[in-house]
């Protein structure tokens, strides 16, 4: 553990979240949810319930047209209908979606059960039956189905990287978990080694955490399996390109992924979700949140089931202070901003800001020319000359901007958060990136 790793760029937030020490609270109000039927990766879903059935927590109540996840029911309660949304995430298409108003009893369905036989005499297979049936997915990352990945890789994974790290501004939610559940993420881990059929794991951790670190230092005892890395407290750190770069040497570039690399980057909260999934056999149907930000009353930290609204959190925190505000679902360098307080929460939730809204209102006035001062460079951990690649996207060459290297660009916004001229570098980078993909798929 003497050694502290590091990667080229990035910035690190001195202040953190007022959230940092405060426990996690349980959602258990009576409320209606609104439960989409989605999961990125799987196929599209029907609803296997209709208006008027009662339902209970991890209970099946959308299914998919063919081999894949379900969803479950977050919670106990009576369907009120089914509905078709539009996510915040993608507005191109509708989804169908439960609305189920909670009774706040959380009555588990009973066939809810542990997983009854030793891990040392469990396959990779039933492994990934258990993940699959509990729609676990690779939480603060892809949002996909962990036993797609395990079917895929398993033989062909040599480093597992578990990424305890929270580097970004006001997120508290992984560090509560290192320092509440630490036992859960130690022995989700335990279980995706056996699922890679890999000896051990790499467990990522900022040098700024030293409390948090400590909590899961003392869970993982003395276990010869476990590799404590500790990086320096850097944005964004939890880049799987950054961890697979430093953990091995070689460079994740445009159309690979880690696993072209024989590693894979998987979350603490998806190793919580995994070690759930066997001793409860409970689904992944709610997850930790951090309600932060200048304009909320109270911040929290919170565990939530999907489908629960954004204006419920708002009330659970007591509500807005501060005057008019901009709801963020994410960080505030890469979030999405909310227009619709009554939209879902989904498993891709990881924080929810309310921030005074001159801060997120674009100003025409402070945009100027680019200066080349060379700050978006300094900072990009991809190594990137992002000015550059604005330029070619603002002189219409979007061949120039892909030679550049947008497509290699992770979108952590950080190029346009240490731009003085506030020219806005990532959207123009973004507008090359999403111009190249068009392109490879039209030549399909």
């Amino acid at each position: 553990m003497s050694n502290v790793y590091s990667f080229r760029g990035g910035v690190h937030f001195t202040q953190k979240s007022p959230t940092l020490k405060l426990h996690t609270e349980r959602f258990k109000d009576q409320i209606k949810l609104c439960v989409p039927l989605f999961i990125p990766g799987e196929p599209d879903m029907t609803a296997c319930v209709k208006a008027g059935d009662t339902v209970l927590r991890g209970q099946e109540i959308g299914i998919p047209s063919s081999d894949g996840c379900s969803v479950h029911s977050p919670v106990s309660g009576t369907v009120e209908g089914i509905v078709n949304i539009r996510l915040p995430s993608d507005k191109s298409r509708e989804i169908p979606a439960i609305e189920i108003f909670s009774d706040g009893k959380m009555e588990n369905i009973p066939l809810l059960q542990p997983f009854d036989k030793k891990l040392s005499e469990t396959t990779p297979e039933e492994i990934a039956d258990v993940l699959k049936a509990a729609s676990v997915v690779n939480l603060n990352y892809d949002g996909t189905a962990v036993y797609r990945k395990i079917l895929a890789y398993t033989g062909k994974i040599r480093r597992l990287i578990i990424n305890c790290s929270e580097t970004e501004p006001f997120h508290t939610n992984t560090l509560r978990l290192m320092f509440e559940r630490p036992a859960d993420i130690i022995g989700g881990i335990k279980i995706l080694m056996r699922a890679f059929a890999i000896t051990g794991a790499d467990i990522i951790m900022a040098d700024s955490e030293e409390e948090a670190d400590n909590s899961l230092l003392k869970a993982c005892g003395k276990s010869k399996y476990f590799k404590i890395r500790i990086f320096e407290s850097r944005y964004p750190l939890s880049d799987p390109a950054l961890l697979t770069k430093a953990m091995i040497g070689y460079e994740v570039g445009p159309g690979t992924c880690p696993e072209d690399f024989g590693c894979t980057v998987l979350s603490a909260e998806t190793c919580a979700a995994v070690y759930h999934a066997f001793a409860f056999g409970l689904p992944l149907v709610e997850r930790r949140i951090t309600v932060s930000g200048e304009s909320v009353t109270h911040p929290k930290n919170l565990l939530v089931p999907f489908g629960i609204s954004y204006t419920a959190l708002i009330d659970k925190c007591d509500g807005i202070r501060n005057g008019p505000c901009a709801l963020i679902d994410g960080n505030p360098l890469t979030g999405i901003c909310i227009s619709d307080y009554s939209a879902p929460v989904t498993a891709s939730t990881s924080a929810v800001l309310l921030v005074p809204e001159l801060l997120c209102r674009a100003d025409a006035s402070r945009v100027s020319a680019c200066i080349n001062c060379g700050r978006c460079s300094a900072v990009c951990p991809r190594r990137l000359l992002p000015s550059y690649i604005a330029a070619a996207v603002n002189a219409g060459n979007m061949k120039k901007a892909v030679k550049l290297g947008a497509e290699f660009c992770s979108e952590c916004g950080l190029c346009s958060y240490v731009c003085p001229a506030h020219s806005g570098p990532m959207n123009r980078i973004l507008q090359a990136k999403n111009s190249a993909v068009s392109e490879k798929e039209a030549d399909r």
